[in-house]
């Protein structure tokens, strides 16, 4: 499936501004989920606020089919944006096979790939980087899902706005192929 195809119950030229977006954000435990990289946070943040957030108790701890199947539904039916989104997107998946769950039917925008391809001019495209050339540092410190999803969701706008962003294919939202292992 191409942009140009059907995005959910959007076209590619659905404005930003009416799309259910979702910005997620996993803290883990390694780069690589088949090689013990499990999930230590979730966060999904909606326009104006949490839908779920998720600390485990301990290094050990692992979502659970529950909360993983619940992530999975808030996500169905969205586009979701995220900094470096097909990373946590693997994670997911990788989960979620694990587990036997279905995959959800769902479209991504990755801010990160969206600040290259609007080429901000910064040295590098980390989420700080990015967040302190628009003055939108957070007021707590990065690398915990709830704050990387708000600066994430904050970051999106910016780029928005910098981009003169206002359908969904000016943001480059990209149909999300769920993979079974």
């Amino acid at each position: 499936m191409t942009i140009r195809q059907k995005l959910l119950p959007y076209g590619p030229e659905w404005p930003l501004r009416m799309t259910k977006l979702l910005f997620l954000d996993l803290e883990t435990t390694g780069l690589r989920p088949d090689r013990r990289g499990g999930i230590e946070e979730i966060a999904l943040l909606d326009k104006d606020a949490p839908v779920l957030s998720w600390v485990a108790p301990d290094a050990t701890t692992y979502p659970s089919r529950t909360l993983l199947d619940t992530v999975l539904q808030a996500l169905d039916g969205h586009v979701v944006v995220g900094h470096n989104v097909s990373f946590d997107l693997h994670h997911l998946t990788h989960e979620a096979n694990r587990l036997g769950l279905p995959g959800p039917t769902l479209c991504a925008i990755d801010t990160l790939g969206l600040a290259r391809q609007l080429q901000v001019p910064v040295d590098d495209y980390s989420l700080g980087t990015l967040l302190r050339l628009f003055g939108k540092l957070p007021k707590a410190p990065l690398h915990t899902a709830r704050v990387d999803a708000a600066a994430t969701r904050d970051l999106f706008w910016q780029l928005v706005a910098y981009g003169n962003l206002t359908t969904l294919s000016d943001a480059g939202a990209q149909p999300v192929h769920w993979v079974s292992s």
